[in-house]
């Protein structure tokens, strides 16, 4: 920092090292505050996709009776609709890949389990295609996770190097 004396006034100039790391810092925290409101965005709209969905699956239930849908009519054979790539290595989430249908009865679409082809109540249809945007959703979300970890710590070591340049006497006297 550099000193300057006017009358009984002195005032303290950054020197341009000092300015630069806090570009550097401002710039980073401005790219963490971005990817967390693209993640605020992604929360909300993955919590409204499974609020619809379980409503929808609640109006169906009503609509065709609590009897008709519910846990004890789902097959023992039940196995995943749709699964999420991590890859943990490059530290990437996604894409959500569907199962592939299998044809009608347990292996295939679980919708069948209530009501067959032409019984199944289109709440419950349109549940299940909300739950599905849903997990699109979650799988964005949770890349936006590991982006907004990363820029908080890039933001973090460039706050930490801009204060330290601050109060370092040997950079003072460059």
């Amino acid at each position: 920092m550099a000193e300057t004396r006017t009358d009984s006034t002195t005032t303290t100039t950054p020197e341009p090292q000092h300015d630069q790391r806090c570009g550097e810092a401002d710039s980073e925290l401005l790219a963490a505050l971005e990817v967390l409101g693209e993640y605020r965005a992604a929360r909300e709209a993955s919590s409204a996709a499974l609020r619809q969905g379980f409503f929808d699956l609640a109006v169906a239930r009503r609509s065709a009776g609590y009897r008709q849908i519910s846990a004890g009519m789902c097959s023992g054979s039940a196995r995943a609709g749709a699964t999420v790539r991590v890859n943990e290595a490059a530290g990437t989430i996604g894409p959500v890949r569907r199962a592939a249908d299998g044809g009608s009865g347990s292996s295939g679409d679980p919708l069948l389990w209530f009501g067959g082809a032409l019984g199944t109540p289109p709440a419950l249809r349109e549940a299940q295609r909300r739950f599905a945007d849903a997990l699109d959703q979650l799988a964005g979300l949770a890349q936006l996770t590991r982006r907004l970890a990363h820029r908080q710590a890039a933001a973090r070591q460039a706050i930490a190097v801009a204060r330290a340049s601050a109060h370092r006497p040997d950079e003072q006297a460059q």
